[in-house]
């Protein structure tokens, strides 16, 4: 009988996959059928869209792996990321965004009840929905898509601006295994120092920052070090800890005011090269010492801040890097692919890992026919 893996990320970027005997027959982006850009909340037609493809209705599907613990209800939910900075540059937004994440703490399962609710209207039973962790889908997104030998040990980062209380993960991998040797909490995050500086500069967050990334080539390299210098006084890498660490009292996910202090009156393009160059150097700096640490120099990326190709560029450089491959379209977009791995993995029966072949092609949702022009 055939093994069936729904794989949802039902976040921004909203998405899903299916899985058949480990081999990932199709995947699909929410935005792609509902029409509304970068969508966020559960995937009702991307599902709908891979049983389709597959031929099989909710009771044929072994699980339905969701690729977060947590997740806002909806009447909560900031979807339109420009509005929400504009808020959280506010006394009134900071005070919102200290009590949110307080009750993400406090609360593992948030959101739950209305997720399984989405799944059982949709033909699926609660006992076939399981909550995994965020970066755990990233981690195993870079890991299953990207590793060229099941049986070679990997080392695995994640980066992101945040996701179930972690903006990053240092991972070891191995023989289908995946095990977080460090975390970074979601107080003390790259990617949303990132997200905050594309949205003061009137830009949208969570979508814009390759703008900054353009332009930060056209900026002096004795400008982009002194903002850059700015950056590094904020957040820093520790490098025993194998994790960011900030230097300020209130969370990075309070910056927002901090952050528009900090490049106010500087040139657009300083700003742009100098937090350009204030992550390239956190990133090496993080991965050199992750390398140091486990001595594996064979890496794997996944996560929102690994969209930065220049970053990659920077670590694929290395010497101490024999070996760097990111996940195609690295954000939480391909969670619902790593994630139905990963749950593969664990309902497949025996040698399920090894049976998982990397990801061969990115051309996975519906085909395009000449009458669809």
């Amino acid at each position: 009988m055939a093994h069936y893996i729904l794989g949802v990320h039902d976040g921004h970027n909203a998405s899903a996959a299916i899985l058949k005997n480990g081999e990932l027959l199709f995947a699909i982006q929410e935005e792609r059928v509902s029409g509304i850009k970068n969508h966020n909340g559960f995937p009702f037609k991307s599902i709908k869209a891979c049983l389709d493809f597959a031929g099989i209705g909710p009771p044929d599907v072994a699980q339905l792996a969701l690729a977060t613990l947590r997740r806002t209800p909806t009447g909560q939910r900031s979807t339109d990321m420009a509005v929400a900075f504009r808020r959280d540059a506010t006394l009134y937004g900071m005070a919102r965004r200290l009590a949110w994440s307080l009750g993400v703490r406090l609360l593992p399962n948030l959101g739950a009840a209305e997720r399984i609710r989405a799944a059982e209207s949709l033909g699926f039973k609660a006992d076939q929905v399981q909550r995994y962790d965020h970066h755990l889908g990233h981690a195993a997104t870079a890991y299953f898509a990207m590793r060229e030998d099941p049986r070679t040990k990997y080392l695995v980062v994640t980066i992101d601006g945040m996701g179930d209380l972690t903006c990053c993960t240092i991972n070891i991998a191995e023989a289908g295994r995946i095990t977080a040797i460090a975390r970074t909490p979601f107080t003390d995050s790259l990617g949303t120092i990132y997200a905050f500086i594309t949205g003061a500069m009137g830009f949208v967050p969570l979508e814009h920052e390759y703008k900054l990334m353009g332009m930060a080539p056209y900026a002096a390299e004795k400008y982009a070090r002194h903002v850059a210098d700015q950056f590094h006084a904020l957040l820093r890498v520790d490098e025993d800890a194998l994790r960011f660490r900030r230097s300020t009292w209130e969370p990075t996910f309070c910056y927002n005011r901090r952050l528009k202090d900090l490049i106010s009156g500087l040139r657009f393009d300083n700003v742009c090269a100098g937090l350009q160059l204030f992550t390239e150097d956190l990133m090496v700096q993080l991965i050199q010492a992750a390398i140091r640490k486990t001595g594996i120099r064979r890496v794997l990326c996944a996560g929102g801040v690994f969209m930065n190709v220049k970053a990659n560029k920077r670590i694929m450089e290395m010497p101490e890097v024999d070996y760097l491959a990111v996940a195609p379209s690295s954000g939480d977009e391909t969670m619902c692919m790593g994630i139905a791995w990963y749950a593969h993995t664990l309902t497949g029966g025996a040698g399920a890992a090894a049976g998982i072949p990397p990801l061969g092609r990115f051309f996975l949702g519906s085909d395009v026919h000449d009458d669809d022009a």
